[in-house]
Parts: C-alpha cells; sequence; structure tokens
C-alpha cells in the first residue's frame, strides 16, 4: 500500500472518530439537559415551538439510524429553524426576519442543485482493510464545494448583523445585552467549523469530504439546545417552592426555638 493510499485510510479514521465523538457529545448534552428542559418549559408553548425544541433535542437519535435517506434533510429541518428561532429570542424587525429567511432558502435550494447534480458524477469503490470497510469516493466534481460557501453565507450574514446590534447596543450587562453577545459567539463559532469545512473541500474534496462533517452537525445542535435552555431559564418563574439545591446558605436564618408559653401550655409553673 503507497503512502497516499495509507494517508486516505488514516483520514477516513479520523472523520469516522469525529463523527463519533460528535455524536457522544451530542448525547451527554441531551442527558444531562433533560431535567432543565423538562423543568423550564413554558407553560404555553405553540406546536411550531415543540417541533423545532423536538428536532434539535432528537438530533443524536436520528444521527445513530445507519443509512437513512432522509438524514440531511433532517438536519436541514432542525438545524435552519433554530437559526430563525434563536434569531427571533433578539429582534422582530421583519425586514431583518425576511432576509434570513430568504438566505435560508437559497441555502436549500443551492444544496439540493449542488448534490442533485454532482451526484450524477460521483464514483464510489467499496474497499477493505483488515475489518474496515470503506467508501473510497473516486471521481467527484471540483466544484461540489460550493455547498458550503452557500452554507457559510447565511452564516455569515446573521453575524454581521449580530455583531453590529452587539456593538450598538454596548452598556449594561443587561438580560437584553446577554443574549446578543451569546447570539453572536453562536454564529460566529458555527463559522469557523462552516469555514473548515470549506477550506478542506477545496483543498482536497476526495479525502476532506467527511472530515468535519460530524463536528459541523454537533456544534449547532448542542449550541442552540443550550441558548434556547438559558433564555426559559431567564424568564422562568417559579410557582412552587424551591428545591434544597436553590436555596442558599445566606438564605437560611439559624435561630434557637421560641421560649415555651404560659397559655399553651397549662402546667407550665410561672
Amino acid at each position: 500500500m503507497d503512502p497516499q493510499e495509507i494517508h486516505v485510510w488514516e483520514v477516513a479514521l479520523r472523520g469516522h472518530e469525529n463523527r463519533v465523538a460528535a455524536l457522544t457529545i451530542m448525547m451527554w448534552d441531551y442527558l444531562i439537559t433533560l431535567e432543565d428542559e423538562s423543568r423550564y418549559g413554558p407553560p404555553h408553548q405553540t406546536c411550531c415551538e415543540q417541533s423545532i425544541l423536538y428536532l434539535s433535542r432528537t438530533q443524536p437519535f436520528k444521527d445513530v439510524i445507519r443509512g437513512c435517506e432522509l438524514k440531511r434533510g433532517s438536519e436541514y429541518l432542525s438545524h435552519g429553524p433554530l437559526k430563525l428561532r434563536i434569531y427571533a429570542l433578539y429582534d422582530t424587525s421583519p425586514r431583518i426576519r425576511a432576509l434570513l429567511i430568504g438566505a435560508f432558502s437559497l441555502e436549500v435550494l443551492t444544496a439540493i442543485v449542488v448534490f442533485g447534480v454532482g451526484s450524477a458524477d460521483n464514483k464510489v469503490v467499496a474497499e477493505t482493510m483488515a475489518n474496515i470497510v470503506r467508501c473510497n469516493v473516486t471521481a467527484i466534481p471540483s466544484w461540489l464545494w460550493v455547498f458550503w460557501l452557500a452554507v457559510t453565507r447565511q452564516g455569515v450574514i446573521s453575524s454581521i448583523y449580530k455583531g453590529y446590534r452587539s456593538v450598538k447596543s454596548i452598556g449594561p450587562q443587561t438580560l437584553h445585552h446577554i443574549l446578543v453577545r451569546d447570539s453572536v459567539m453562536f454564529y460566529l463559532a458555527i463559522q469557523v467549523i462552516y469555514a473548515c469545512n470549506l477550506a478542506g473541500w477545496v483543498k482536497d474534496p476526495k479525502t476532506s469530504l467527511d472530515l468535519t462533517t460530524g463536528v459541523a452537525i454537533a456544534l449547532p445542535s448542542v449550541l442552540s439546545g443550550r441558548m434556547l435552555i438559558n433564555v426559559r431559564h431567564a424568564l422562568y418563574t417559579p410557582n412552587a417552592l424551591a428545591s434544597p439545591s436553590d436555596i442558599s446558605l445566606e438564605e437560611i436564618s439559624i435561630r434557637p426555638p421560641d421560649p415555651p408559653n404560659a397559655d399553651d401550655d397549662p402546667n407550665l409553673i410561672a
């Protein structure tokens, strides 16, 4: 086996490890936030909000299903509305909403065209080494990186807009300012992952096809779910007694018991 082929196998193995690690992170985050999700859930939740949260929270389980033809579609159904949902937490401008919806629609159409046309020219051969079977892509269109360019464009629009709003509203650390700051970090973090995928596909699409795809799926799922839960926590109004873990030591006043009252006990001698 020549060095080039060994390198291809190493990259394929690394991509598989990245997908497993990403899936593990999503599953673990899902488990440790189940209690917060049920506790801080809004009392009146619309069907749309329930569907969006359900899609984002069950993304790890959909990724477990091997060979699912609707896997990519489910990712778009969860990540796209989640970005719009997070945006809606910070702004209600109809123009900006229309811009983001248009950018997301263009992103979906670009992905359909790129993979619809590009898949016709793909050539895949099954190769086996030891107990590992890999689908080796022997031919792939050189322009397939356009997909990540379309995905990145929407994130750039969101990042620039949120960065502008964050700089414009510098002031006291109110809830609104904190939310705007977190949304900027959300979009910037995703942009870094998308840019890495774009660079890899431009440089060597055969070996970089799935190298960082797992991270690109895990990061939006984890960050968006966390942000939604954090917002619910900030707006949460408890209607019951707090649990012992929510009570600080400063709120507990330790004092000696009151002296007995003679009126309560007739046998008590004054």
